[in-house]
């Protein structure tokens, strides 16, 4: 089974009670100090709403970055915004008009904050249809299909190429993108968003940014990456940047990242709300998100850095080891709550010369039936493969609980880029959660 099934998932359940992150202790970020600036908005109005201000005030420097806006989708997937719009909420071609007005809101946006349309791409890939792409649809023998406007491939992308919508598809526009403009920085959605198109093009992101590292190319963009969506279930709830006690949820904390913000002085705030003012055809949707952006003081940001896998030449430790390097687990989604003893606690991960081990640790023996595996996925060019990798023999004891092992084998001495994930299954056919994306960088071969 090389892809979840489609499932009753319990998405947007994250926990609340635990808030980390102060939104006004945060340290400050501009950007001043770079020349290629990537904009990645998963939907027409996300590129101004996550950072309307930072594409302001780079526009007021003396000497502007180039800035490059990329939209992944076309917004064409709300049947509430056909409504609202007294249009068939079940017609195809509503919804391909639908696509063309939302470019413009966008392109009309972006002219008010000083980016012309020439700058701006529209990829043209389904609204709602990221996340299946990433999970399941990775080839061109089975694209997936729009349900509002029947189409397997971006028809209507404007400075794009027609591409098939397949995780090939995506990552080449991507990956082509980051070889041609090679930014400086990347703002990017958030992986741990509860919107599904903000995290699957974030992972998509994050993943070509590895490969990119990877194979050397000569550029490593910082990541910034922005939260939109806290709560999807059982009613959407978004960041509010205009409360200045506003916090975020516990799972925003995980991994050694920073946060910055980007402090909004009146004249960013004013060119910001005359751009939101632009998309007319969501007001009455996102009519609260839309005011709460406009009247908010600060953008934010979370610095991403991919995971770097420390690599021995000599004699690999047993782990629990300090040197190896060791990260929290973190729920992507779960069919219902896991009980203590069958939720891992972290990851442990470490290199030799030949092979990549992952481990995982658990507070206790798993009751019987219940399997763990490692899901990779790593990409040569244009070829993207998936493997899964049980954790073997969940039986070695250490001081936190159990610990479960696999081995991935590495092309030779060279640095890797992977995708990873660690699902939990009753038995071999019946997927009961999976753990949040982590992508790996491993370095070349120590001396």
């Amino acid at each position: 089974m090389p892809f979840v099934h489609d499932l009753p998932l319990v998405h947007g359940r994250f926990p609340t009670t635990t808030d980390i992150v102060s939104l006004s202790d945060l340290p400050v970020w501009q950007p001043n100090s770079y020349r290629r600036i990537l904009i990645l908005a998963p939907h027409p109005d996300d590129e101004t709403l996550a950072a309307g201000g930072v594409i302001a005030a780079a526009q007021s420097l003396p000497q502007p970055p180039q800035i490059r806006v990329i939209v992944a989708t076309n917004g064409d997937g709300s049947r509430s915004t056909a409504v609202t719009q007294k249009r068939s909420p079940f017609s195809t071609e509503t919804f391909r008009q639908m696509a063309v007005q939302r470019q413009q809101e966008s392109l009309n946006a972006l002219a008010e904050l000083g980016v012309p349309a020439a700058d701006v791409a529209f990829w043209g890939f389904p609204d709602g249809g990221l996340e299946p792409i990433w999970q399941r649809h990775w080839r061109s023998a089975a694209p997936y299909r729009s349900p509002t406007t029947g189409w397997e491939a971006a028809q209507q992308a404007v400075n794009s190429p027609v591409l098939p919508y397949t995780a090939v598809g995506l990552l080449q526009t991507l990956q082509d993108t980051l070889h041609r403009f090679q930014p400086d920085v990347i703002i990017m959605p958030h992986p741990l968003d509860a919107h599904p198109d903000h995290r699957a093009l974030a992972h998509f992101t994050a993943w070509a940014a590895a490969q990119n590292r990877g194979n050397l190319d000569g550029f490593a963009p910082d990541l910034l990456a922005y939260p939109m969506w806290l709560q999807g279930t059982p009613w959407p709830k978004s960041v509010r940047l205009d409360r200045a006690d506003e916090r975020l949820p516990a799972r925003f904390a995980v991994h050694e990242d920073t946060w910055v913000r980007h402090p909004l002085r009146q004249s960013l705030r004013g060119q910001k709300v005359a751009a939101l003012n632009r998309y007319q055809t969501q007001i009455p949707t996102l009519g609260r998100l839309l005011h709460s952006s406009g009247q908010a003081t600060q953008e934010i940001f979370h610095r991403r850095h991919n995971v770097t896998v420390p690599r021995f030449s000599a004699s690999l430790p047993l782990p629990p080891d300090g040197r190896w390097k060791s990260l929290p687990f973190t729920m992507g989604w779960q069919r219902a709550r896991l009980a203590y003893h069958t939720r891992p606690i972290m990851f442990t991960f470490a290199a030799d010369r030949y092979n990549l081990w992952l481990g995982v640790q658990l507070p206790d023996q798993p009751p019987a039936g219940h399997t763990y595996s490692f899901v990779i996925r790593t990409a040569n060019g244009r070829s993207l493969t998936e493997r899964q990798l049980p954790a073997h023999t969940i039986t070695m004891r250490t001081p936190y609980g159990t610990m479960g092992l696999a081995r991935f084998p590495l092309t030779g001495g060279t640095g890797q880029a992977l995708s990873l994930a660690l699902k939990i299954s009753l038995g071999d056919h019946l997927p009961l959660a999976q753990s949040a994306w982590l992508h790996l960088t491993i370095p070349g071969e120590t001396t």
